[in-house]
């Protein structure tokens, strides 16, 4: 039998974690067969969400959106222009971190996460200027390309002049915040060309009505939003195609901690400083017993 992915919702009857669950098939992509699903389970929602930030019509349909990379018209439609990425090795920015297989067997392809820098990459973009910790700076050269990408460290004191330097005095068309602080959203408006679109994932903090010659796109990267359902579903029905190439792939970087009970589980979530995954067992015995993955 096959495996598919697939993005739920928050109705009971669509939500994950319980032992069975409708989906909408129109949001669900055929998981090849060198991968288990643990490698791969963040992707459909993270997917979604870059994908939405950059490619899918807004809901007042007057934002700016790029040329989809999965179709001929789109695939390297951006040489020459630079995309500023703020957040590129969260799950988003990466276009979704994917899990440690735990069996022998699997083949997944363990270079890298998958990624918003995947797709800039996919669009063509000359120059991929992405911010981050120290310690992600190769993994996000390599979803960007190493002749395209530029990292910057995240905490530098300087770090709007820094940006504006890897991007040799020139303005981005487009910035995908994947943090949306305060701080970040006033360097993304800064920065960002008359005309272009800033991506927002969390509330925007800063009056647009300083910015009137620049669009904001503030998402939620959900596929059963009315205006999003076309759009979800040629992005999933690509998603198949796109993994099987290696177009977005996946890699592990996360460590399973151990199987434990909900009081241990709060205790993980509050020490944790990065993503978790969890895994419901023995739900059929209501142990609710979980196995924890934290990269």
């Amino acid at each position: 039998w096959e495996i598919s992915l697939h993005q739920g919702f928050i109705t009971p009857d669509l939500a994950t974690y319980q032992q069975f669950a409708l989906n909408d098939a129109r949001f669900a992509t055929k998981l090849p067969e060198r991968m288990k699903y643990e490698c791969a389970s963040t992707l459909p929602s993270a997917v979604m969400t870059a994908a939405t930030g950059l490619y899918a019509a807004s809901a007042d349909s007057e934002t700016p959106t790029l040329k989809k990379p999965w179709t001929n018209e789109g695939r390297d439609a951006y040489k020459g222009e630079s995309i500023v990425v703020l957040g590129g090795s969260g799950s988003v920015g990466q276009c979704g971190k994917a899990f440690a297989c735990l069996e022998q067997e699997c083949h997944c392809n363990t270079k890298l996460p998958s990624s918003a820098l995947q797709f800039a990459r996919l669009s063509g973009f000359s120059n991929i200027v992405v911010t981050a910790s120290p310690a992600n700076f190769d993994l996000c050269t390599q979803l960007g390309g190493k002749d395209a990408t530029r990292v910057i460290d995240r905490s530098s004191p300087t770090l709007a002049s820094d940006i504006a330097q890897a991007l040799s005095g020139a303005k981005p068309k487009i910035v995908f915040d994947a943090v949306s602080s305060e701080q970040t959203q006033e360097i993304a408006w800064d920065i960002l060309d008359d005309g272009g679109v800033l991506v927002l994932l969390l509330s925007p903090v800063i009056n647009q009505a300083k910015y009137p010659a620049k669009h904001m796109n503030y998402i939620h990267g959900v596929a059963h939003f009315p205006h999003l359902q076309d759009f979800a579903t040629e992005l999933f029905a690509a998603l198949t195609g796109m993994l099987e190439k290696e177009d977005i792939v996946v890699g592990s970087r996360f460590t399973p901690l151990q199987t434990m009970g909900t009081k241990k589980l709060i205790i993980a979530i509050i020490h944790s400083q990065t993503n978790l995954w969890f895994c419901m067992e023995d739900w059929a015995q209501s142990k609710m017993a979980w196995r924890v993955y934290a990269s």
